[in-house]
């Protein structure tokens, strides 16, 4: 009997053990659970708050990317536009150009007789060149505006001093570099397409 008294009460301890035991683990688990509630709450909450953040920084970007992309469609039609303009300026300027440079006439015709010639029709040059600025000059390059108020320049100061049946020398130099002048502005127009 003395080994029931000393088993029974380590038994009643062992039992008040596993009980406590138990009771701590049952609690370990609720508080696990709770502690797990309460973190993926927490959690699904800062993801959310993020979510929206991004959702609208995305917004925003979108936004932007649309404008960005209107305003490049807008640049783009505009080029296309001011393209169209210069190719009509320079396919007009072609036949006045061939137009305003002096046809060979005899068999040794040469720069100098030419110049003659431009410098004879130095007002006529003036008025087709005043007029191609009228219609083209808004889609000419600035270098090309250039050559074309040079142009009309050289022309008018000369259209009074080339008159003459036979110009001064002063005349005749004035119309060899009208003709150049000429020549250079449609090759710049033509370079102004290709660029």
């Amino acid at each position: 009997m003395i080994l029931v008294d000393v088993v029974e009460p380590v038994r009643t301890v062992i039992e008040l053990g596993n009980s406590f035991l138990i009771w701590l683990g049952g609690g370990g688990v609720v508080v696990a659970t709770a502690c797990g509630f309460i973190s993926k709450a927490v959690a699904d909450r800062s993801i959310e708050s993020h979510k929206s953040e991004l959702s609208a920084e995305l917004e925003r970007l979108k936004g932007e990317l649309a404008m960005e992309g209107e305003s490049h469609k807008l640049k783009l039609r505009k080029a296309e536009l001011l393209f169209d303009r210069q190719v009509q300026a320079a396919s007009a300027f072609i036949p006045i150009s061939h137009k305003l440079r002096p046809e060979y006439r005899f068999a040794d015709m040469d720069w100098h007789d030419a110049s003659v010639e431009v410098a004879q029709r130095s007002g006529e040059v003036e008025r087709e060149l005043t007029q191609f600025e009228l219609s083209h000059g808004a889609a000419l390059s600035p270098k090309a505006r250039g050559l074309l108020s040079s142009s009309i320049t050289s022309a008018t100061h000369n259209k009074f001093e080339g008159d003459a049946m036979e110009p001064s020398d002063q005349a005749t130099k004035a119309g060899s570099d009208l003709l150049e002048k000429i020549i250079a502005l449609e090759e710049q127009l033509i370079a102004d397409l290709r660029d």
